[in-house]
């Protein structure tokens, strides 16, 4: 039946798919995951990108600027903070936003693998397997903006393979590279890690096979330089509306990629979030041997040890997804092309595995995720922490120093200047004292090994209260449960 489905047929199979799973995705959005510190990071970043933004406060405080941090990937924090302000003050609007951005991220990795041929099957289950993958479901139902990163990078690859299918009349550059180019652009200032996926992107600009082998090495050579000029262009004019401290911007953003990359290479972070789900990754090396994609096994390789020597953790691993399901669907391909004319074996054994896959992600994403949502409801409602916070405080100018993460939605809601430290190499005992002097409350968990000392605090004529959401002790990091509140 899949074997002879059109391409609408696809995609009318994928839209069904995508929007009954965002469906059962929305009844436990606030939920899960629980409010982290990378979705309040990217959305204060937002916060204070925009136009207008008041940057005497912030909960990611620069203390050589005195200023709240900002990045220079402004795009993808910007948005997060524009749909947090269209849902405010609910949790929903980043975790919408970030949903949005994985089911286009699906649908352009679908286009590209329908563009590049191959069983359109094959193609849908791929697209599945990525918007379910459960790595990738914890970064964007936690508001992390990896999704719109690779929305636009998976983009572009599109954009290229529907660009190659046509002889390359050489006289200039093609429109495709202008659009291409400026889909990278959008995706490297939508988060830096996009540089992890270039190598895939010139893996497809030099594409050697049998549909592409006429095309000359010169014209492959000059779409990739052609590709690259528009994609700084393009960089170049969206960075034009914060060109004044674009120098500030970058020194922040390689600044905090040097710290995660320093010291030795993890291999063990790096391979940790594959033992919770292991079978994409077993799968596509094995797809690579097979199919003998020596070439998309060096770019995958490459993009390994970027990851690695970047700081690997599941977020940052992520990025490896579009190499991964690629092995796979090309690995699948071959396999079903090896059994022309000898029988269904070969059809049934790709259909299985990739069964398998998707019942397995399906399982954990869907079903599994939203059962202990549902289950732990009472401790994960956010809505608990703004009425802890009300009854306890009051609403209106109040500088709060917040160390729980938790808390930024209520504090927002509740119109205070909140404050948090920066780079922990930062936060000295003189920093840390001076920076807590202006404030009129400090708020942390119960046994945060990040709050301050108990010292500092009676110095400073705080006095502590513990509060709790009524939910009772926090059980995990995942539930909300009792503070201390300090207070002068």
């Amino acid at each position: 039946m899949f074997a002879d489905a059109s391409s609408r047929q696809i995609w009318l199979l994928w839209l069904v798919a995508a929007l009954l799973s965002a469906g059962v995705y929305s009844f436990t959005l606030t939920l899960t995951k629980h409010i982290w510190q990378d979705e309040v990071q990217i959305l204060e970043l937002g916060r204070a990108s925009l136009p207008g933004a008041d940057l005497s406060h912030g909960m990611y405080w620069n203390l050589e600027t005195d200023k709240p941090a900002r990045p220079l990937s402004y795009l993808g924090s910007s948005i997060q903070e524009l749909f947090y302000r269209l849902f405010y003050p609910s949790v929903y609007g980043a975790r919408v936003s970030s949903l949005l951005g994985a089911a286009c991220a699906s649908a352009a990795l679908l286009g590209w693998l329908l563009s590049r041929g191959g069983a359109r099957w094959v193609a849908l289950a791929c697209s599945l397997l990525m918007f379910w993958d459960p790595l990738f479901v914890e970064g964007y139902r936690g508001a992390r903006i990896d999704s719109w990163t690779m929305a636009f990078m998976l983009l572009a690859l599109w954009v290229i393979a529907e660009g190659r299918k046509r002889p390359l009349a050489r006289s200039g550059f093609e429109r495709w590279e202008i659009a291409a180019g400026i889909c990278i652009a959008l995706a490297g200032l939508f988060w830096v890690s996009a540089i992890i996926l270039i190598p895939l992107v010139m893996h497809q600009v030099l594409r050697v096979d049998a549909d592409h082998s006429n095309t000359p090495w010169e014209s492959r050579l000059a779409s990739l330089v052609w590709l690259g000029f528009f994609s700084v262009a393009a960089m170049v004019v969206l960075l034009l509306p914060v060109a004044p401290v674009v120098g500030e911007l970058m020194a922040g953003t390689f600044g905090s990629v040097d710290e995660k990359a320093s010291g030795s290479i993890q291999f063990d972070a790096f391979a940790a979030p594959y033992v919770r789900s292991p079978w994409l990754p077993i799968s596509a090396i094995a797809a690579l041997f097979y199919a003998r994609q020596w070439s998309l096994g060096l770019v995958f390789g490459t993009a390994v040890v970027g990851v690695l020597l970047t700081g690997a953790y599941v977020h940052r691993n992520n990025y490896l997804l579009p190499y991964m399901l690629l092995a796979v669907a090309v690995g699948g391909n071959t396999l079903l092309n090896v059994g022309v004319g000898k029988g269904k074996a070969f059809s049934f054994a790709v259909l299985l595995a990739l069964l398998a896959m998707l019942m397995w992600s399906a399982a954990l994403s869907l079903g599994a995720r939203t059962f202990v949502a549902l289950k732990e409801k009472k401790f994960r409602d956010p809505a608990s922490l703004e009425h802890m916070v009300r009854s306890n405080l009051p609403v209106g100018t109040l500088k709060a120093y917040i160390i729980p993460y938790e808390l930024y939605y209520a504090a927002r809601s509740l119109g205070w200047s909140f404050y948090r430290g920066g780079r922990p190499e930062d936060w000295t005992h003189e920093n840390q004292q001076s920076l807590l002097s202006q404030m009129d409350v400090v708020i942390q968990r119960g046994d945060d090994p990040k709050s301050p000392p108990e010292d500092l605090m009676k110095s400073l004529g705080f006095s502590p209260k513990k509060v709790s959401t009524g939910l009772g002790p926090v059980q995990k990091m995942e539930n909300y449960g009792e503070y201390i509140i300090y207070e002068r």
